[in-house]
């Protein structure tokens, strides 16, 4: 830090002290949304068994509170004395959350678009074999990213007295170059999917009555297009590289924060919507049917109370 003047050195600080604000705020967000939802998630998730639509939900519920917990303590000033090594296992441990609900908020997309669409199982073994194989190809050069971007190194005494725990070895030319790189599949990926999502949205609703604002608002295809336009705009702004670190921040607490909500809205609106068609494909891959749930006499109850349902759906979306 000696190389930068006393005017310098004060615009870098009030940056870094914004950037914590913010970072705040989305975790204010996403802890008031995660605790006035936690009765209808006990309700609705928890009774389940495990299978599919279950574990995403817990992951893109409880992955970005870990990541949280982490983040705080590496990049904010918490006037703590935290070792290397501890640094680097709580940056890991970081990636590996952000990547886990990332994932989890695509399959979950996917899987909601192929219950929506009532297409057959090989088109779901097919969706399948395409993402995995294109998430692969990107996590490749990704992982070079992690292991070089978590490489912690002693404190200096100008980040110790301003409060941060942590500080970073600066990341090499070669691997800045193969991100640039690896950002260019990632949007052609997430227009692929954002042109996926057009198309079956088309397909289901075509031959619906009714304004098209409505029958989405019904159906929860607003909550779909919010999930697809959230993660377009994400990945749209990660190529474009913005240069304003406050604009980055925002950027990057809105994927850790905003699209999960999203994803677990998608999730329990699939859950609990009515068409026959659709039940059968959540029944068999993500939710087990509803009359197999905790108490019959509650379920029965439920199943006869459409509006109910409508109720507990609306809470946060």
């Amino acid at each position: 830090m000696d190389s930068y003047s006393s005017e310098e050195l004060s615009e870098k600080v009030t940056v870094w002290v914004t950037q914590d604000y913010i970072s705040v705020a989305f975790y204010c967000f996403y802890g008031y949304y995660y605790l006035i939802t936690l009765p209808e998630e006990t309700r609705t998730i928890w009774p389940q068994k495990w299978r599919t639509g279950k574990a995403l939900f817990v992951i893109l519920r409880y992955m970005p509170i870990a990541a949280i917990a982490a983040t705080m303590l590496t990049d904010m000033r918490v006037y703590l004395v935290i070792t290397p090594e501890i640094c680097r296992c709580l940056a890991l441990s970081i990636e590996v959350a952000y990547r886990l609900h990332s994932y989890a908020s695509e399959v979950t997309l996917l899987l909601c678009l192929y219950a929506l669409l009532g297409a057959r199982q090989r088109y779901l073994l097919l969706l399948i074999g395409l993402y995995l194989g294109s998430s692969i190809g990107i996590l490749v050069p990704q992982i070079k990213y992690i292991r070089e971007s978590t490489q912690a190194v002693p404190n200096d005494q100008f980040s110790q007295e301003l409060g941060y725990a942590c500080s970073w070895k600066p990341l090499s030319q070669g691997i800045i170059a193969e991100i640039k790189a690896v950002l260019y599949f990632s949007l052609a990926k997430a227009c692929c999917l954002s042109g996926f999502v057009i198309l079956v949205i088309y397909v289901r609703y075509r031959s619906q009555t009714g304004t098209l604002f409505t029958v989405l608002r019904r159906d929860g295809g607003i909550h779909l297009l919010s999930l697809i336009a959230a993660r377009l705009i994400a990945k749209i702004t990660d190529f474009l590289n913005p240069t304003s670190p406050l604009l980055e921040t925002c950027l990057a607490r809105f994927q850790d924060a905003v699209i999960p909500i999203l994803a677990c809205r998608l999730l329990l609106n699939i859950h609990c919507m009515e068409d026959p068609g659709v039940q059968s494909i959540v029944s068999s891959i993500l939710f087990q049917p509803a009359g197999e749930i905790g108490d019959p006499g509650m379920t029965s109850e439920m199943a006869t109370n459409p509006s109910e349902r409508a109720i507990y759906t609306s809470v946060g979306g």
